[in-house]
């Protein structure tokens, strides 16, 4: 019965018949189990194969993922860095499980390039020129990236393994958003926030069909329905900046917000009531009371926020009118 099975006609005459077809000729019995053609580049199975073996079968053996793409699901996490190598490395880390990433570099100085190599990543390169925001690197970043599903990870961020699994369960649902807002919880004065992590991110989603503008804080277009993630999986802000490093960066980005916001026709009054807004919200309805004295000196900080943006666009405004 094993010689029936598995003879192969080698027959003189059928040689040439053989070299043109590119099959593998089987006895009657062998064909009645199973069929191979190359000549299609595919695999076939005869009706009494397709009988005997389920999918769970090739699933197993791995021909139903190989023949059938469109099932497998990757997601390709996307890190776009400048002189980013204090928290780099712990950042890589904590992604080297997903399926690939790349790090979109903006033209480092220091040990940045080197680290991404060390982890085995995929590295692109942005030319920074005169940019001082990641905005416009961002969607070169993404279009970098391999696989359908994106994450985009900032340098001083990690991603937990609740996080990992549960992005990875998400995406096999059929019912899956094409959007995911995730939570990041951040540092105030050495200590992560107590109880709050709705810093809301919208950092996951579907590459094809999705657009990330190039204004500073910009969230990214998703082409589809957009949900949030439970805050149980959240991303960890390493970033602990001083008050003298958090007033040089908001200096700088208030700087860039001017254009994008120079459409507001603010009044004397918005001097003094977007900086109370801003400090009740981020006080009260933020959560900033649980931090203590902490959770008051970051409301001032927002508050202050606001007060140099609205100064910044007013004082254009009235110098372009001269």
């Amino acid at each position: 019965m094993k010689r029936a099975a598995f003879f192969v006609r080698k027959r003189q005459k059928d040689k040439k018949t053989l070299r043109k077809s590119r099959h593998l000729v089987l006895s009657r019995r062998a064909r009645g189990a199973f069929f191979i053609s190359q000549s299609e580049g595919g695999f076939f199975l005869s009706r009494r194969a397709r009988g005997a073996f389920s999918s769970k079968i090739f699933a197993y053996l791995g021909f139903y993922n190989y023949f059938c793409p469109k099932n497998i699901k990757m997601i390709s996490v996307v890190v776009n860095t400048y002189n980013a190598e204090k928290y780099l490395p712990k950042s890589l880390e904590a992604v080297k499980d997903f399926d690939e990433v790349v790090v979109c570099d903006m033209e480092s100085t220091d040990s940045t390039v080197e680290i991404a190599r060390q982890y085995g990543c995929k590295i692109v390169v942005f030319p920074k020129g005169n940019i001082t925001i990641v905005e416009p690197a961002r969607q070169f970043a993404i279009d970098s990236a391999s696989n359908p599903w994106v994450l985009v990870v900032d340098a001083d961020e990690i991603i937990t393994p609740q996080l990992r699994k549960y992005l990875y369960d998400r995406i096999k649902d059929e019912n899956c958003p094409q959007g995911l807002f995730i939570a990041r919880q951040n540092k105030v004065m050495g200590m992560y926030n107590k109880d709050w992590s709705s810093d809301m991110q919208l950092r996951f989603f579907r590459k094809e069909g999705t657009v990330w503008p190039t204004h500073i804080h910009a969230i990214p277009i998703i082409k589809g329905r957009v949900e949030q993630a439970p805050k149980q999986y959240k991303m960890l802000h390493l970033a602990d900046q001083t008050y003298s490093q958090w007033v040089m960066k908001m200096n700088h980005y208030t700087d860039n917000e001017v254009e994008k916001k120079m459409n507001r026709n603010f009044g004397i009054l918005a001097l003094f009531l977007r900086p109370l807004w801003r400090f009740i919200y981020i006080f009260l309805f933020k959560g900033g009371f649980k931090n203590g004295k902490r959770g008051v000196l970051q409301a001032v900080q927002w508050a202050i926020y606001q007060q140099v943006l609205v100064s910044k666009i007013m004082e254009k405004k009235l110098r372009e009118k001269q």
